[in-house]
Parts: C-alpha cells; sequence; structure tokens
C-alpha cells in the first residue's frame, strides 16, 4: 500500500471515530510521531535488551532494597533530590 494510501486510510479512520476516542487516538499519534522524530528516545526504544546476568551484589542490593520498603524507611522523593542539591 502506498504512502497517500494509508495517510488515506488514516484520514478516514479519524473522522469515523466516536468523539471520546479522539483524544486517545491523539495522544497515540503524538507517541508515534515522537518516538521518530525524537533520536535520544528512538535510541531507547530500540537498544538491545540487557540480557547480561545480575552479579551476586546486585542481587543483594535489591533485596536489601525491597527490604527497606517492607520496614517503611523509604525517604519522599523531594528529601532524596534535597540531599544532592537538585531540585526535582
Amino acid at each position: 500500500m502506498s504512502t497517500e494510501h494509508i495517510k488515506a486510510d488514516l484520514h478516514r479512520l479519524v473522522e469515523a471515530l466516536p468523539a471520546h476516542e479522539l483524544q486517545a487516538a491523539q495522544r497515540f499519534l503524538a507517541y508515534l510521531y515522537e518516538r521518530g522524530s525524537d533520536p535520544v528516545l528512538r535510541a531507547l526504544m530500540e537498544a538491545p535488551v540487557d540480557d547480561e546476568p545480575e552479579t551476586l551484589e546486585e542481587q543483594a542490593a535489591v533485596q536489601e532494597a525491597r527490604e527497606q520498603l517492607v520496614r517503611s524507611e523509604t525517604i519522599p522523593d523531594a528529601d532524596f533530590w534535597k540531599r544532592f542539591e537538585h531540585e526535582p
């Protein structure tokens, strides 16, 4: 199917959408546009999956973080950023 036919079909579909679906269609088309035009986003989307196994040290760090969550030993994001003198 040619580009012209695809665009014509997209226009037809947009015109046929019920009003309550227009905002969702707009967000999705904007997402597709931004994904194609933003080189950083495109690079992230196309990056290979990290399939490197976790080290024992990484596994221990994740376990400790989960235990801290259970014990409610976490801090709000704003406090975290203040420690590094950075505004979120």
